[in-house]
């Protein structure tokens, strides 16, 4: 049996993010002597988002994470904009499933108090219930995997882009090389936005009808002019997530695409036919796009899925007097034009399978507490 954690064995530290004014106070901690679940309670002055973390002694001296994954199953006052101050909250998990297997002779717990405009890595919007909002510091946070077909429907999952006064070489493989700074963070969809998102978010503007069944697709069908020009989707979908949502800029685009690497594709790996068809639906695999999902490829070092292939990716660029910019590059092209620079253009009133989009919004917290 797992060694289960008793309140004289810890130590507790608190902590709170530098952009955030909320003070983190009277910590404390409780443990059923049957079951293991453990109670972490706190007070905060301000409303702010918070985050656990639990970090053991690894004999040394030095306190070490146990890793995000192993408070997937926290619930709780946490991972969520907390608006209860100046009165005890508290959050519970199992320590028995979720500590790792050695005797723990002391612990710390971290909390986190993250500011409405300086949010965690991760923001998760249910689109069931949009009152609902969830923060997570990384990936295996997430209660269950981000590949669970939940968060292709049901939720917007976006991650926060590490890019304000970063300088960067744009479009370093192609002949407008060029260096950009991006002025804020901001956040993407780890996923092009799916048929089961726009279902969910009821949005008025046709997707052309032909895969509404596969709901865990990129959608088709749409075109720029249904989603910002006379359609103006965008505006239903921001009153529905309650963000500022919108397409992404190029240079928003890219430098997510690239994670930082400043080589043909992200990862510094080489182009190769072999690398993009272990990484994206292309012209030598597409026989099988009819029954694909989003996210069924690994994700770029940044966490997001299907930079390359698949659906070209609408930008809010202009490609030239008529055209806007799309990104991507998509199943029916071959794999060499499919790098973090390509680019190509296509007209505002055209919808068709091999076009979609993912969203953007600045890094600012929706003040939802439910």
């Amino acid at each position: 049996m797992k060694s289960g954690f008793h309140a004289a064995a810890l130590c507790f530290c608190m902590s709170a993010a530098s952009a955030t004014g909320a003070t983190v106070s009277n910590v404390g901690f409780s443990q059923d002597p049957q079951t293991f679940k453990a109670t972490v309670t706190y007070r905060i002055d301000e409303p702010a988002i918070i985050t656990v973390d639990v970090r053991t002694n690894r004999g040394d001296g030095v306190y070490a994470t146990i890793g995000a994954d192993k408070l997937r199953r926290i619930s709780g006052e946490v991972n969520k904009l907390v608006t209860n101050v100046n009165t005890s909250v508290s959050a519970t998990w199992p320590i028995d499933s979720s500590m790792p297997e050695q005797t723990i002779s002391a612990a710390r717990i971290v909390i986190t108090a993250w500011a409405t405009n300086a949010p965690p890595d991760y923001m998760a919007i249910n689109l069931i219930d949009t009152d609902v909002v969830r923060y997570y510091v990384s990936a295996d946070a997430f209660p269950v995997p981000v590949t669970n077909g939940m968060y292709k429907t049901d939720w917007l999952v976006m991650r926060r882009i590490p890019a304000a006064g970063v300088r960067w070489h744009m479009d370093c493989q192609g002949q407008n090389d060029h260096v950009v700074s991006l002025p804020d963070d901001y956040y993407i969809g780890i996923y092009e936005f799916t048929v089961g998102q726009w279902m969910r978010c009821g949005v008025t503007a046709s997707l052309g009808g032909k895969i509404w069944a596969n709901g865990k697709k990129a959608a088709p069908g749409t075109s720029y002019d249904k989603l910002r020009g006379s359609g103006a989707a965008i505006n239903e979908l921001r009153s529905f997530l309650g963000i500022d949502a919108d397409l992404p800029t190029e240079e928003q685009w890219e430098y997510a695409c690239r994670a930082g690497t400043g080589t043909a594709v992200y990862g510094g790996g080489v182009s190769s036919e072999e690398f993009i068809r272990a990484n994206a639906w292309y012209r030598g695999n597409c026989d099988r796009w009819s029954d694909t999902e989003v996210g069924m490829f690994s994700p770029n070092p940044w966490g997001l899925y299907d930079m390359y292939g698949g659906q070209m990716e609408m930008c809010l660029d202009m490609y030239d007097a008529e055209k806007r910019v799309v990104r991507s590059a998509c199943y029916t092209h071959s794999w060499d034009v499919m790098t973090s620079s390509w680019r190509g253009g296509y007209a505002e009133t055209t919808g068709y399978d091999n076009i979609g989009f993912r969203l953007v919004a600045p890094c600012r917290a929706p003040l939802k507490a439910k």
